[in-house]
């Protein structure tokens, strides 16, 4: 996207604050209860409310806290390019000629720290790596002769432990971790499977680590840990192509909390390594239909090394980094590693649905433009909109392989739906999704009207599924109708809402940021009984809305009137943006809280994100409805409660906003006033 796109996101901001294919992977470890323990990254945030503007609506209490930064969505480095670098070595290691090496995580340092077993004698070492490259030793252990060496969370999720793996028996015997330091004998678990070589890593998710064993014949079996180190059932896919040679490792190479595997020196890149993407049912990579299609580049790569001189190492080589590859060269004992190196793929525009016993995600992402063929178009590209699910809301699976839709031009089409897509708005009716999209329509371009586009002419398109997976897409013409001069009108930025007793008949509801001429107009609202056919001459005038692109909801009190609301974003005195919600008594003249003497900024202010390094503020949020009407998920009496997610970044223009990642929250709301 480049300048274009650091463009579009700074007009986007600018203009809020003057107005007022199905595979899916584990996006964050699993919080029990959001509102009963934060995370010491994100603290808890309560506010108590005096609003006394809205009729029966007074004081009212918040409780909210934010999982984390990436806690919905963590940017994946596969699907915009792959590679590592630059390298960098440590120091000499003074290991046995035929140690086996792993990196994992046994102390607090920001590095992975580099174990060494030799079979032999059956001695663990253990190094802590320093971010200059020298390894210290920490320390030492016997534990047995003859196995090979795995490492993590086998008993306790955030603990690691060690296990060795006896290909002979197929047995597996459990080292657990100590708190002091160290390791003390543990259980012995048969695996059932004998021969290969075995990986441990987080195959599923659940903060335990799992057992892949490789075979001769590129058998690759996943025994899933189903907690104390017991391997209750086990998946059996193939490496196609690999003949049981070369070095497995595994790690989470595209940040979802779930383990991939990269074959070092193995048949296809002898020289380096071949990754398979973990699809989240226990196999890895494109299957043989997908390959040549725009999925295998989202689940296979390869990255070359200039020579293969010993084992190798995948983990967290770098601070702040997503793991990384190293190869030992036994020659000279050195270790080379290489952290990620890949263009950012950002993360936002969120929206949110409380669907059925599940909840669902949407999101605006980065993604590569590819031809029908898997091979990257030229020019500018990178808008799609992307999914996850969830079926507490905490613990996230994220589609990988292909978006929600592609651009008609990755289709071979042309008109006025085939450029980038952002801003997903899903509402379910009647057992139907309907998801509102806005697609870029550049300067000379062609408009759903047919004419040519005097300026930037964004429309809101439509999709429908039955299913949330399979879209149907209208490309007749967007969904507003009757522009009064449509080559000159750009429209952007949607919330929508599904009122089922709207007084006039007119369910749906469709709120706007328009342009006519290249200039901002401001917000309206369009209802309508059909969601497919928005008519502007019935647009209404809406007042006080305040940035752009975000969720609305309403709540349907007990014994009082119904309450719009509409989650945003503030400024605090710390400087940070952190969310706040908006109300409204009409869903056209919309507020927040008046300010106190003792109180600024705005209020109430809702728990946001902490990190300082790209993601310490929110932009372009959502909130979880029921069906994604827009209605509040009651929690007895005028008790509601609600997931709220954002876009996490330090700004919300380029450069910064490659880095925006999917931040999640938790909010009660007491609405009795």
């Amino acid at each position: 996207m480049g300048l274009r796109y650091s463009r579009r996101v700074t007009m986007r901001m600018a203009l809020g604050a003057a107005a007022g294919g199905g595979i899916w992977l584990v996006g964050s470890p699993r919080v029990p209860s959001a509102l009963a323990a934060s995370p010491s990254d994100a603290p808890a945030a309560s506010s108590t409310v005096d609003y006394g503007g809205l009729d029966g609506l007074r004081r009212v209490r918040y409780s909210s806290h934010f999982l984390g930064s990436a806690a919905a969505i963590h940017r994946n480095l596969t699907n915009y390019g792959w590679g590592f670098g630059p390298a960098a070595e440590d120091q000499p290691l003074a290991v046995p000629d035929a140690a086996q090496l792993l990196l994992a995580r046994l102390g607090a340092g920001p590095l992975d720290d580099l174990l060494a077993y030799d079979p032999s004698s059956g001695v663990v070492q253990w190094f802590t790596r320093q971010s200059g490259g020298t390894p210290a030793t920490a320390g030492s252990q016997q534990l047995a002769s003859g196995g090979q060496l795995l490492a993590g969370s086998f008993v306790t999720s955030g603990r690691t432990d060690l296990a060795l793996f006896d290909p002979t028996s197929g047995k597996l015997s459990i080292f657990h971790g100590q708190a002091a330091g160290g390791f003390a004998a543990g259980p012995v678990r048969a695996l059932g499977l004998r021969g290969g070589a075995a990986v441990a890593g987080d195959f599923d998710g659940d903060g335990l680590a799992d057992v892949c064993v490789y075979g001769a014949h590129g058998d690759l079996t996943v025994f899933f840990n189903a907690g104390a180190a017991r391997f209750d059932r086990a998946v059996r896919s193939i490496w196609p192509g690999a003949d049981g040679s070369g070095q497995l490792v595994a790690a989470d190479f595209d940040q979802n909390h779930l383990c991939d595997l990269g074959l070092y020196a193995g048949h296809a890149v002898p020289s380096g390594f071949e990754f398979r993407f973990n699809r989240g049912d226990g196999t890895f990579g494109p299957r043989t239909a997908e390959m040549g299609t725009p999925a295998q580049t989202h689940l296979w790569a390869t990255f070359a090394l200039p020579a293969a001189p010993g084992p190798a190492v995948a983990g967290v080589v770098a601070a702040q980094s997503p793991p990384g590859i190293g190869v030992y060269n036994r020659s000279n004992g050195r270790l080379t590693v290489l952290p990620p190196q890949a263009p950012p793929a950002y993360n936002y525009s969120v929206c949110l649905m409380r669907d059925g016993g599940m909840y669902r995600l949407w999101y605006g992402a980065r993604w590569r433009t590819l031809n029908t063929s898997g091979v990257p178009l030229p020019g500018w590209d990178g808008d799609h909109i992307c999914s996850a699910t969830s079926s507490d809301g905490h613990e996230w699976l994220r589609r990988i392989g292909a978006p929600e839709m592609y651009q008609g031009k990755e289709l071979g089409k042309t008109g006025w739906w085939t450029n980038n897509y952002l801003q997903p708005q899903v509402v379910k009716v009647d057992g139907v999704y309907y998801m509102f999209w806005q697609v870029e329509i550049q300067k000379g371009q062609t408009e759903d009207t047919g004419q040519t586009a005097l300026y930037a002419g964004d429309r809101i398109g439509l999709s429908t599924s039955t299913d949330a997976r399979t879209w149907t897409r209208m490309i007749s013409r967007g969904v507003v109708i009757n522009l009064p001069d449509p080559a000159a009108t750009k429209l952007g930025d949607e919330e929508v809402l599904y009122v089922a007793n709207d007084v006039d008949g007119r369910p749906w509801w469709l709120y706007l940021f328009y342009f006519t001429g290249g200039h901002p107009r401001g917000f309206v609202r369009l209802r309508s009984a059909d969601p497919t056919t928005f008519d502007w001459n019935l647009a209404e005038h809406v007042t006080g809305l305040s940035q752009l692109g975000n969720g609305c909801a309403y709540a349907d009190r007990q014994g009082k009137p119904r309450v719009y609301l509409r989650i945003t974003f503030a400024t605090a005195p710390d400087k940070r943006t952190y969310p706040t919600l908006q109300v409204s008594a009409d869903g056209l003249t919309w507020g927040f809280a008046p300010r106190s003497a003792a109180t600024s900024p705005l209020q109430p202010i809702l728990a946001g994100s902490t990190n300082d390094l790209y993601n310490r503020n929110v932009y372009f949020l959502g909130l979880s409805t029921i069906d994604g009407t827009g209605r509040l998920e009651p929690r007895g009496g005028n008790r509601f409660h609600a997931f709220y997610a954002a876009a996490t970044s330090n700004t919300p223009t380029a450069p910064a906003i490659f880095h925006a990642q999917i931040g999640l929250g938790e909010l009660m709301m007491d609405l009795g006033g």
